[in-house]
């Protein structure tokens, strides 16, 4: 399955910001539990290999992340019975290497895309992120939503300040890549 994800860093002032000002469906909680190699190849091949546990339900996927199309990704999902239920990951010889914990609002009434911010926590850091998903032909929607939320925010159309909030979600990094190099940091890359 293709997945076209924007994401986007938020200080956590925008972030309390947004929950505040924006339509949210109820909250929900998800786990990500990290598997890798014990030298991380997956993660430096740009393979996320994780099991999810959100509402009581376990998936594993592995994720590919496309090269040459930032907001793309490829995956392969199966459910299994616990965080621990790795059999799509021991034949690779990967292990278990952390886990990181999302608080996700959902935010409503922007129709053909999806639109969440979400409270990271993993490794003694808690980060804050606003993810959009999209199709292709939903592209112009996703734009037009980051230019409405910059707004939101406060920052006014086509300022400096918004062209900084903006320009966040071309270097932005995935749960993953956060999660790895905080590990890499705390382990001194072993």
């Amino acid at each position: 399955m293709l997945e076209y994800e924007k994401k986007l860093m938020l200080h956590e002032t925008e972030y309390k910001t947004l929950c505040k000002k924006l339509p949210l469906a109820k909250p929900v909680s998800q786990t990500n539990y990290y598997y890798d190699t014990p030298d991380l190849a997956m993660n430096r091949a740009a393979t996320t290999c994780r099991i999810r546990k959100k509402d009581g339900v376990y998936t594993a996927t592995v994720k590919t992340h496309r090269a040459g199309d930032r907001d793309c990704s490829v995956e392969q999902s199966a459910k299994v019975r616990n965080e621990k239920d790795a059999s799509m990951f021991v034949n690779m010889g990967m292990t278990l290497q952390g886990v990181l914990h999302t608080n996700r609002l959902s935010v409503t009434g922007y129709p053909g895309i999806n639109i969440h911010i979400d409270q990271n926590t993993y490794l003694d850091v808690v980060d804050y992120e606003l993810e959009i998903e999209y199709t292709p032909t939903s592209t112009p929607a996703c734009t037009l939503a980051l230019s409405l939320i910059a707004e939101l925010l406060g920052y006014s159309f086509h300022t400096p300040a918004q062209q900084e909030f903006l320009s966040r979600a071309l270097c932005a990094q995935n749960k993953s890549q956060r999660f790895f190099a905080r590990r890499e940091y705390l382990t001194g890359g072993r």
